[in-house]
């Protein structure tokens, strides 16, 4: 917990983390990172080629896909459509990729590249932790490949106990950064920065 304070930014701070033809994930269901999701899409002018992951999204909007039809700077894969979803699809907007949910943590473990990852989490305890509510997804092999993870704070996501994130890596307003190139978070031991290719990443 040293130095706690100093490691949180703002989402406009956060989002510039992403760089172009970054791979990103949202996350999936009930988990959105509403904060850096709006951040992120500011940064339309900015960057290109921004590849966002994400499923059964209940939010009404997924800004990044809204702000840019054209997907010049944001184009957005779905591993599991909802309604929303569904509709951006109709639009040309959502590129589904199907898969078997109980083999997504080895495919993010020995396929598919991870650049940055948008992590909500639960408000810290007095101990200082927090839990990724009731999206825990594939977060953990995720959080072990990505290159940079930050952690979104979601004052309404009730904290499930299990996996907890502690914060001292957690990022600003609400949200914290940390970077896998300069330092390490505690909860999870980052492995080489290796960057899986293979014939199905040019759909992933």
């Amino acid at each position: 917990m040293n130095n706690y304070a100093g490691k949180f930014v703002s989402p406009e701070t956060a989002a510039k983390l992403v760089c172009p033809g970054d791979w990103v994930d949202y996350g999936f269901g009930g988990g959105f990172p509403e904060l850096m999701d709006r951040a992120l899409a500011a940064r339309k002018d900015e960057v290109r080629d921004v590849k966002i992951r994400g499923g059964l999204v209940i939010r009404p909007r997924i800004e990044v896909v809204e702000c840019d039809p054209e997907m010049e700077s944001f184009s957005y894969y779905s591993w599991h459509i909802g309604d929303y979803e569904r509709k951006l699809q109709s639009r040309g907007l959502c590129q589904f990729m199907p898969m078997i949910l109980r083999y997504l943590p080895d495919l993010y473990r020995r396929h598919i590249r991870v650049d940055v990852a948008f992590v909500p989490v639960s408000r810290p305890d007095e101990n200082g932790y927090c839990g990724l509510g009731i999206s825990n997804y594939a977060w953990r092999v995720i959080f072990e490949n990505a290159r940079t993870v930050i952690f979104e704070i979601n004052e309404h996501l009730p904290d499930c106990r299990g996996w907890t994130v502690p914060t001292g890596c957690i990022c600003p307003r609400r949200t914290i950064s940390w970077r896998a190139s300069t330092s390490r978070c505690p909860c999870a031991p980052i492995r080489s920065r290796r960057r899986w290719r293979s014939r199905s990443q040019s759909t992933w």
